[in-house]
């Protein structure tokens, strides 16, 4: 009878193993390596699955963040990514942490990140299909720019700048 879990006839059953048979090749693990294994892989998962860290001032409430553009009379920026992204990741390292984005969003925006898990009807409300995506909109309410999917440094500063500019008349 094949047992793919049970103790080989060279190992006694008390000794530490798990895992001996795994589609159709021993393997043998003490509980020591694999408990280590498993609590680095759960530590990368962790890592790899955590949301990036911009520079700046970042809401993660969209209505916050709408009356904050409201009464500041500043385009809204919403920067929409999802668990596990890995082009929201890249995004956010190369593109929004850099200085110059950064500054400009500071300085000409108001800035959210929020997530397709929490904010999935405003996602589709805005017609969001990608991640990651950035709308930028003007405190009237109307859509100024929406990118779809990573871009870099250069061009998210080109589309900000037009975006400034078209909502700049509406700041009289």
């Amino acid at each position: 009878m094949n047992r793919p879990f049970a103790a080989t006839s060279q190992q006694s059953s008390t000794e530490p193993y798990r895992f001996r048979y795994v589609t159709g090749t021993i393997v043998s693990f003490r509980t020591n390596t694999f408990s280590l294994l498993a609590v680095a892989i759960v530590a990368a998962g962790t890592v790899i699955g955590a949301e990036p860290r911009t520079t700046g001032t970042w809401q993660s409430d969209a209505d916050h963040a709408w009356q904050s553009a409201r009464t500041a009379r500043r385009p809204l920026l919403l920067y929409f990514t999802m668990t596990n992204c890995v082009h929201c990741r890249k995004m956010a390292r190369e593109t929004l942490a850099d200085q110059s984005v950064a500054s400009d969003i500071e300085t000409k925006f108001i800035a959210a990140s929020l997530t397709a898990d929490k904010d999935g009807d405003l996602a589709r409300r805005l017609g969001v299909r990608i991640y990651p995506t950035t709308v930028i909109v003007a405190p009237e309410a109307g859509v100024l720019d929406r990118i779809s999917g990573y871009v870099g440094p250069t061009e998210l500063r080109d589309r900000l700048r037009v975006a400034a500019e078209k909502a700049s008349p509406l700041k009289r």
